[in-house]
């Protein structure tokens, strides 16, 4: 097994196709056939089976792509540290990122990151927490902007901020307030994401401590679809006030804080405790810091920065 044949096999199992996988690859179908077949013939096992018009990996196969992937990446931030100058940053860096977190910090942070580090090349994967945290176990980032893992004992993690959960009604279908009893969430009809969704999952138990389930009326796994349902008054929300950030410049939202509990959550930067980070990956998080501690100084970003841990 080489290097050369995980770069084939890997991208055959992405496109789920030989005949893709060698024109992106640039080399003969039956030459990378080739490779993935003594490939399998090392292994002794199948990698792959036919389905319907295409390929999928089988089992064995999904755990290789996953093994190859992190391997290939390693190779890559090892190929071009070594060969870089000492004094830069290089090299291609993967961060993982939360739907909400786009418009606020993920934007600026791209073009401040480019910016500064000219030599690097970032790359930003955004869906829910659990699978962002996928990922950074399977190795396809480097570092990720996630809830906190309840102490996984893999994983990093340096807090980030602690912000409040609103309820986000529109002025179509009700007089603008300022608080709502979390109890009385209950009774209101909900546009929410489904329940892969972290701040989902955070309502869903607070509302069961307290024997009650929401309203759900519509689940929408795309935060601008949220947006628009809810301006256009086809139900209410709750979301982190960064969600919707820019969108309280019209009158057709507004903000509620919850009370009775408060409902907060808490955001998170994380990498892997047995994988030596690159220097593209440490000034990214090091960035990822110093822009969440600046948009909260400059009351753009409503949450509170956690204390220093104590050594």
């Amino acid at each position: 097994m080489d290097f050369r044949q995980l770069r084939y096999f890997e991208k055959v199992a992405g496109l789920k196709s030989f005949s893709k996988a060698a024109i992106h690859l640039r080399i003969a179908q039956p030459a990378l056939s080739r490779q993935v077949r003594l490939l399998e013939e090392e292994l002794r096992v199948k990698l792959f089976v036919r389905a319907g018009r295409g390929i999928v990996p089988t089992e064995a196969g999904t755990k290789l792509a996953a093994h190859a992937s992190f391997l290939l990446r390693t190779l890559e931030q090892v190929r071009e540290e070594i060969t870089a100058e000492a004094d830069l940053v290089v090299g291609q860096v993967a961060l993982g990122s939360l739907p909400s977190l786009a418009e606020i910090l993920i934007a600026n942070l791209v073009a401040k990151f480019s910016d500064a580090y000219p030599g690097a090349r970032l790359t930003v994967r955004e869906s829910f927490s659990s699978f962002v945290f996928q990922w950074l176990l399977e190795g396809k980032i480097d570092c990720a902007i996630l809830y906190p893992t309840e102490h996984y004992a893999g994983i990093v993690e340096i807090p980030l901020l602690e912000e409040e959960i609103y309820f986000i009604g529109s002025t179509k279908l009700m007089k603008p307030f300022s608080t709502i009893k979390l109890e009385d969430i209950a009774d209101k009809p909900l546009i929410m994401p489904s329940t892969e969704n972290g701040v989902r999952q955070h309502v869903d138990r607070m509302l069961g401590q307290k024997g009650m389930k929401s309203k759900i009326i519509v689940e929408v796994d795309a935060l601008d679809v949220i947006k628009k349902l809810v301006r256009d008054g086809r139900g209410s929300t709750l979301l982190p006030y960064s969600a919707f950030h820019g969108s309280f410049e019209s009158n057709d939202t507004f903000a509620a804080r919850v009370t009775n509990p408060k409902l907060t959550r808490k955001l998170v930067v994380a990498h892997l405790a047995d994988r030596p980070m690159s220097r593209a990956c440490a000034e990214l998080c090091r960035l990822i810091e110093a822009e969440v501690r600046q948009l909260v100084k400059r009351g753009q970003w409503a949450g509170t920065i956690p204390a220093p841990a104590e050594t």
